[in-house]
């Protein structure tokens, strides 16, 4: 079963509401958007981070970029480093822009969001292709996803 595949399972299953959307293939978050017809600002962008050998998410708000000294701080995660496209390949079978923020679809160690999130109702992604998103209340996605939130990471 495909990661895009589990979360609409998962959605179905929990009775979330959500718009799907097919589209053509972006690699950033502002074509995408623009793509999508939605508001980059409701773009939640999903990295992916090598740390203490293991793998974490990370996901911020689209139109921000992630203050790697804050997160530093916050994560408490001191040594870090974002995989390469071969090692998203190869270990998650994703592609660059096609990331979900579902950290524990991936066997993820943990999942970190920036609390920025929450300002927005709702949230737009894709869900493991660069050509099929979802609009998602904020706090739904929150529920169901294990999340660590954490405040002040962007810049």
């Amino acid at each position: 079963m495909t990661i895009k595949d589990k979360i609409l399972k998962i959605l179905k299953e929990s009775k979330t509401p959500y718009k799907y959307m097919q589209h053509d293939p972006a690699e950033t978050s502002e074509e995408v958007a623009k793509i999508r017809g939605t508001d980059p600002k409701i773009g939640a962008k999903a990295l992916m981070i090598k740390a203490k050998k293991k793998y974490y998410q990370i996901v911020i708000p689209a139109t921000l970029k992630l203050d790697s000294r804050k997160f530093r701080d916050a994560s408490k995660l001191s040594k870090f480093r974002f995989i390469t496209q071969d090692e998203l390949k190869e270990l998650f079978n994703l592609e660059k822009g096609a990331v979900p923020p579902f950290g524990h679809l991936l066997d993820v160690e943990q999942t970190f969001y920036d609390k920025k999130l929450l300002d927005f109702t709702e949230l737009a992604f894709n869900i493991g292709t660069r050509t099929d998103s979802i609009q998602i209340r904020s706090k739904d996605l929150i529920k169901l996803v294990n999340v660590t939130l954490l405040e002040n990471i962007t810049e």
